[in-house]
Order: C-alpha cells, then sequence, then structure tokens
C-alpha cells in the first residue's frame, strides 16, 4: 500500500504542474493582445516625441553659428 500512495502523489504532482502550464500559455496569449493596442498607443505618442527632438536641433544649429561668427572675429584680428 505504500507504493501506491507514493505513485499516487508523484502522478497528482506531474498533473498540477502540466496544469500549471496550460494556465500560463493562455496567459501569455492575453498579453500578446494586450501589447498589441499598447503598442499602438506608443506609436502616438513616438510622434510628438520627434517633434521635441527637432526643435532640439534648431538651438544646436544656432549654436554652432555662434561659435563660428567668433571665429571669424579671430581671423579679422
Amino acid at each position: 500500500m505504500v507504493g501506491w500512495e507514493c505513485a499516487c502523489v508523484e502522478g497528482g504532482r506531474g498533473r498540477r504542474r502540466r496544469r500549471r502550464r496550460r494556465r500560463r500559455r493562455r496567459r501569455r496569449r492575453r498579453r500578446r493582445r494586450r501589447r498589441r493596442r499598447r503598442r499602438r498607443r506608443r506609436r502616438r505618442r513616438r510622434r510628438r516625441r520627434r517633434r521635441r527632438r527637432r526643435r532640439r536641433r534648431r538651438r544646436r544649429r544656432r549654436r554652432r553659428g555662434g561659435v563660428n561668427e567668433g571665429n571669424v572675429d579671430i581671423r579679422f584680428i
């Protein structure tokens, strides 16, 4: 009887592990669907960030112009 009890316990553990794996697979499929919806919203936010980056580039161009003007003054001296 001891052998049968051990076999039942081991079989029960194996079945429980398989059931947990199946539940995890179902949860992953649901998460993938939610991520696709979130990606669409993130794309809209990225477009707004690109506009901010263009403004930063304009500021850098103004700084480069100021440095060039200083070099021209040194040449005239």
